[in-house]
């Protein structure tokens, strides 16, 4: 019998079966590989991976799960890979060691709508047009120091004011305090302050309540944009569009009028010096670089942001504290009592309160008003053995780090000796990052820590605080914190009986 050959057919569909299995091979070896050296982390949903679990409680599910699975944890916002850091440890490498490698920002949705598309500080991608706002911005703020502190003396004196009103009932003091906070940031952008019934006072403040608000409700849209599309889910998106105009146009309104009266012989703040700088690279014929109208607004608008929420939010949290634990303010009064007698508080006197600063230092350390933080890796990276692609979202767990025993002893406790030394000076723990770490550090940082010194001074040295509870209602908690710009106590109201002064 003759050989018969085989069929022609056969051959191409075993070879064909053969590339296919060695291409099966290959995927899961390489997968198998990434995995190998990708952090552990909870087993996750479809589709929507763990955003179940990340909602307003976010902060202290992820420190749960780091507890079991480690300082570097990996989570699944929908179908995108995050890598949460939870430890000193891992900051310290990350945002230290490898500062440039963890200097870019995730790709949020929420980011481009928050920064108009990458302008401005806050959210703009790590490159030339971020480092020159950055340093920019950093240098307007050293040469304005002497001018802050005489204007966070005066605003004292308008938080006194404003709460006497109240003649000890009952009140939320939150617009109280967001006046003074409003318009030590204002004199520093604008060179200008509010008056509590200005109406663009009142609509900002009232557009910034409610950015915060809704986006805490935002997770789902922001991991899945078309979902923007559909009705009723895509309501809280609009609102919040709606309110960042509301806040552009009030900055747009005030760069117009300092555009018209702009006087290089007498800059009035931020803007001025934004401005002047626009104009001298145009009649010197340089490079507009990031100077341009686009980045000014937005530049303007992060400093705002950053200068009144987060401030806020970390006020308010020590006027809570400071109600609810009544050795706690006893402490700093007597310190404020034997320093400074019967004079006023002020920007001066911040290096002889250290138990006041240690105390701020501490409800910060325990509230942490901005528990998390996003950033992305700009290339490919190693971080404690695990391989990290560029572009990898890492979210800093700064609620974690707060937290962790390791860094603290008796996480949960009250202890402000913990930010004093052998002589009773303020110190600051490497592990305390309520302003974060690295490249995109908190640039206001030294003016905050100020500035909430100076307040919950002049508060403490002219009011005693008691929590008001009426009847039937609960104890307010710090569990009951709203996320979202900044971590807010929930609201709550206080009793601010006038002291007699020493």
């Amino acid at each position: 019998m003759a050989f018969m050959s085989a069929d022609p057919r056969e051959e191409c569909c075993s070879t064909f079966f053969l590339l296919l299995l060695v291409v099966v091979l290959l995927v899961w070896q390489w997968t198998w590989q990434r995995r190998r050296r990708w952090p552990p982390g909870p087993p996750a949903l479809p589709i929507v991976g763990h955003l179940p679990w990340l909602g307003q409680k976010s902060h202290r599910n992820l420190t749960e799960w780091s507890k079991r699975y480690g300082d570097i944890i990996a989570v699944r916002f929908g179908s995108e890979d995050v890598v949460v850091l939870n430890s000193y440890r891992a900051f310290k490498e990350a945002y230290m060691d490898l500062s440039a490698e963890f200097a870019g920002r995730a790709s949020l949705p929420l980011a481009n709508m928050f920064s108009d598309n990458g302008k401005g500080i806050i959210f703009a991608p790590y490159g030339d047009a971020w480092k020159e706002q950055r340093k920019f911005v950093s240098r307007v703020i050293r040469h304005a120091a002497s001018n802050n502190e005489t204007v966070m003396n005066q605003r004292t004196g308008t938080l006194v004011s404003s709460i006497l009103r109240h003649q000890g009932k009952p009140a939320d003091v939150q617009s109280d305090v967001a006046l003074s906070i409003f318009n030590v940031t204002c004199s520093f952008v604008f060179g200008q302050c509010f008056d509590p019934d200005d109406v663009a006072f009142q609509e900002f403040v009232s557009s910034l309540n409610r950015i915060s608000v809704n986006l805490g409700s935002l997770g789902l849209s922001n991991v899945f944009p078309f979902l923007r599309k559909v009705p009723f889910l895509g309501q809280a998106d609009e609102g919040l569009e709606a309110e960042f105009r509301e806040l552009r146009r009030f900055i747009a309104d005030q760069v117009h009028k300092h555009r018209l009266k702009l006087d290089q012989n007498n800059i009035r703040g931020l803007v001025d010096v934004f401005l002047s700088e626009i104009q001298r690279r145009v009649e010197g014929g340089e490079s507009a670089g990031s100077f341009t109208e686009g980045h000014m607004m937005q530049t303007v608008f992060d400093v705002i942001i950053a200068g009144v929420d987060t401030v806020l939010s970390a006020f308010m949290w020590l006027v809570f504290y400071a109600a609810k634990f009544p050795a706690l303010q006893t402490a700093v009064q007597e310190e404020l009592d034997r320093v400074l007698g019967g004079e006023n508080v002020s920007a001066a006197h911040r290096r002889l309160l250290p138990v006041t600063e240690a105390t701020v230092m501490e409800v910060l350390r325990l509230a942490t008003p901005s528990p998390l933080n996003f950033r992305a890796t700009t290339r490919d990276v190693t971080l404690l053995g695990y391989r990290l692609p560029e572009g990898t979202w890492a979210l800093m767990n700064c609620w974690s780090v707060h937290r962790d025993p390791q860094q603290w002893a008796e996480p949960d406790r009250f202890d402000i000796s913990r930010f004093l030394d052998g002589q009773g000076r303020v110190t600051t723990p490497p592990a305390w990052r309520p302003f974060g770490i690295g490249r995109r550090v908190c640039l206001g940082e030294q003016l905050a820590r100020l500035e909430l010194v100076v307040f919950f001074a002049a508060l403490l040295q002219n009011f005693t605080l008691s929590l008001y509870v009426p009847d039937g209602a609960p104890l307010p908690s710090v569990e009951d914190a709203v996320l979202g710009v900044a971590l807010m106590p929930a609201p709550f109201q206080v009793r601010a009986i006038p002291r007699l002064r020493v």
